[in-house]
C-alpha cells in the first residue's frame, strides 16, 4: 500500500483498524476457546454428575443389601412370634428389592458412562438368587421353638451372602475407581486444552502485535522519512542555499506542507533576486545622486558667491540712484512752492499710485520665486517619499536610510508649508494695494483740478523724479528679488548638502542590503 496517497488521519484511522482487526481476532478466538471449554466443561460435568449418581446408587445397593442381610438376622433372632417374623420376612424382601432396583439404575447410568455392565448383571442375578435360597431356607424355621429354627436355618444359608457382598464392594470399588480416573483424565484434558488454548493466545497475540507493530512502522516510516526530507530542505534554505530542489510526491498533509515549502522557495528565490536587483540599481542611483549632488553644490555655492557680488553692486548702484532721487526732490519742490499744495497732493498721489504698482509687481514677481520654491520642495518630498518606499522595501537594512529619507520629506514639506504662508501673505499684501489703488485714484480724482494747473512744471521735475523713484524703486525691488533669490540658494545648498548625505547613506544601505542578499545563492 502507498500510504503517501492517503492523509495522515487516514494512516492512523488504518493503523486503528489493523489494531482493532487484531484484538477482534485476539477476542474473538478467545470466546471461541471459552465456548469449547465451556461445551467440554458442561459434558464433564454431566459426566461428573453421571458418576456421582452412580456411586449413590453402588453405595445404596450396598447399603440396602446389608440392611436386607440385617433384616434376615432380625428375621432368625426376633421373629419368634408370627408378627415379628412377617415384619421382619417382609423388610428382608423389600430392601432385596431396593438393593436390585438400585442396581438396575446403576447399570442404566454405567452404560451412559460407556463402562462395562457385565458386573451389575451378575450382582442382580446373585442377589435374587440369594432371595430364593434365603426364603426357601426360612420354610425350615420352625416358630415353636425360635432357637432351633433359628439355628437350623442359618445353616443353611451360612456363607451365601459372601458372593453377592463381594461383588457389590466390587461395583463400588470399580465405580469409584472410574470416577477417580474419569476426574483425573478430566484435570489432564483441562490442562491439555487451557495449554493449547493459551499458546494460542500468545501466538495470536504474538501475529497481532507484529501486524501492529509493522503496520505503525511502516506509517511512521511514510510520515517521518517525508519530514526528516523537509527538515533537510529547510535546515538549507535556513543556511542560504536556495537551490535546493523540493518535491511533493504523493497527496498528504506532508506532502502538501513540502509543495508549499516549495512554492515559498521559489518565492522567495523570485524576492531575493528582486530585491538583489533593486539593491544594484540603488547603489547605482545613489552613486548617480550622490554624483550630481556634489556637482549642483559646487554650482550652487559658485552662485551663490556670484549674486552676493551682484547683491553689493546693487547696492552701490542703489545708493547713486539714491542721490539723483534725493537732487530730483529738491529741484521739485524748488519747482512746486507757487502751488504747493496741489503740487503736493499730485505728488503723494503719483507716488502712492506708483508704489502700490511696483508694491503689486513685486508681489507677483515674488509669489512666482514662492511657487518655484514650492515646486522645488514638491520634487524633493517626491524624492524622499521615493527613497522612503524602496527604504521600506529593504527591509531592516535600509532603516537608516528611511529615516533620512523621512528627515528630508519633512525638510521639504516645511519649506512647502512657509513658502505657502508666504504666498498667501503676499495675496493679502495685493489684496491691500488694490484697495490703496482705489483710494488713491479717488484722492486723484479730488485734486485733478489742482494738478491740472501746475502741469506743466511738474511734467518737467515730475519726469525727473518719477524716473529716479522708477529707478529706485526698481533697484530696490531686485534687491528684494536677489535677496530672496539668495535665501533660496543658501536654502537649496543646504538642502544639497542634506540630500547629498542621504545619497551617501542610501549608497552605503544600499550596500549593506546587496552584501545581505549576498547570503542566498540562487
Amino acid at each position: 500500500m502507498n500510504f503517501g496517497q492517503l492523509k495522515i488521519g487516514t494512516r492512523v484511522a488504518v493503523l486503528g483498524g489493523v489494531m482493532s482487526m487484531a484484538l477482534l481476532a485476539v477476542g474473538g478466538t478467545a470466546l471461541w476457546a471459552l465456548k469449547a471449554d465451556e461445551a467440554q466443561f458442561e459434558a464433564c460435568a454431566q459426566k461428573a454428575q453421571n458418576f456421582e449418581n452412580a456411586i449413590d446408587l453402588a453405595r445404596g445397593a450396598q447399603v440396602a443389601f446389608k440392611i436386607q442381610i440385617q433384616e434376615w438376622k432380625n428375621t432368625l433372632l426376633r421373629g419368634g412370634d408370627p408378627a415379628s417374623f412377617d415384619k421382619y420376612s417382609k423388610a428382608f424382601v423389600k430392601e432385596g428389592e431396593v438393593s436390585v432396583a438400585k442396581l438396575h439404575d446403576l447399570k442404566r447410568v454405567m452404560a451412559q458412562l460407556d463402562l462395562p455392565t457385565s458386573d451389575i448383571d451378575e450382582a442382580q442375578a446373585a442377589l435374587i438368587d440369594l432371595k430364593t435360597k434365603y426364603l426357601d431356607a426360612l420354610t425350615h424355621y420352625d416358630q415353636a421353638d425360635p432357637d432351633k429354627g433359628a439355628h437350623a436355618v442359618d445353616k443353611l444359608v451360612k456363607g451365601m451372602d459372601r458372593p453377592p457382598t463381594t461383588k457389590i464392594d466390587g461395583i463400588v470399588a470399580g465405580v469409584m475407581s472410574s470416577a477417580k480416573t474419569m476426574q483425573a483424565q478430566a484435570v489432564d484434558v483441562a490442562k491439555a486444552r487451557m495449554q493449547s488454548a493459551i499458546w494460542g493466545m500468545l501466538g495470536l497475540v504474538v501475529l497481532a502485535l507484529g501486524a501492529g507493530a509493522t503496520a505503525a512502522w511502516l506509517i511512521l516510516r511514510s510520515i517521518t522519512d517525508p519530514l526528516h526530507q523537509a527538515v533537510s530542505a529547510a535546515t538549507e534554505v535556513a543556511s542560504g542555499n536556495l537551490r535546493v530542489a523540493i518535491h511533493a510526491e504523493g497527496e498528504d498533509e506532508v506532502s502538501q506542507l513540502r509543495a508549499a515549502m516549495g512554492k515559498m522557495n521559489d518565492s522567495l528565490v523570485r524576492v531575493v533576486s528582486q530585491v538583489r536587483d533593486a539593491a544594484d540599481m540603488v547603489s547605482h542611483a545613489s552613486s548617480e545622486i550622490a554624483s550630481g549632488n556634489m556637482d549642483l553644490s559646487a554650482r550652487t555655492e559658485a552662485q551663490a558667491s556670484n549674486l552676493q557680488e551682484t547683491v553689493a553692486t546693487i547696492g552701490q548702484l542703489s545708493t547713486g540712484v539714491q542721490h539723483s532721487a534725493d537732487h530730483a526732490a529738491q529741484a521739485q519742490d524748488l519747482a512746486t512752492r507757487a502751488s504747493e499744495v496741489a503740487e503736493r497732493g499730485g505728488a503723494v498721489v503719483n507716488d502712492v499710485v506708483q508704489t502700490m504698482n511696483d508694491i503689486n509687481t513685486s508681489s507677483r514677481k515674488i509669489s512666482e520665486i514662492i511657487g518655484v520654491i514650492d515646486g522645488i520642495a514638491f520634487q524633493t518630498n517626491i524624492l524622499a517619499l521615493n527613497a522612503a518606499v524602496e527604504a521600506a522595501r529593504a527591509g531592516e537594512q535600509g532603516r537608516g536610510f528611511a529615516v533620512v529619507a523621512s528627515e528630508v520629506r519633512a525638510l521639504a514639506q516645511r519649506s512647502a508649508n512657509a513658502a505657502r504662508e508666504i504666498k498667501s501673505l503676499i495675496n493679502a499684501s495685493v489684496e491691500c494695494v488694490d484697495r490703496g489703488g482705489n483710494l488713491v485714484g479717488e484722492a486723484g480724482n479730488t485734486i485733478a483740478e489742482a494738478v491740472q494747473a501746475v502741469r506743466q512744471v511738474r511734467e518737467v521735475i515730475s519726469e525727473i523724479t518719477v524716473a529716479a523713484r522708477e529707478q529706485a524703486s526698481g533697484i530696490s525691488q531686485v534687491s528684494q528679488a536677489i535677496g530672496a533669490i539668495d535665501n533660496t540658494m543658501q536654502q537649496n545648498a543646504a538642502l544639497v548638502e542634506q540630500a547629498a548625505a542621504a545619497a551617501s547613506s542610501l549608497q552605503q544601505q544600499a550596500q549593506a542590503l546587496q552584501g545581505s542578499v549576498s547570503f542566498f545563492r540562487t
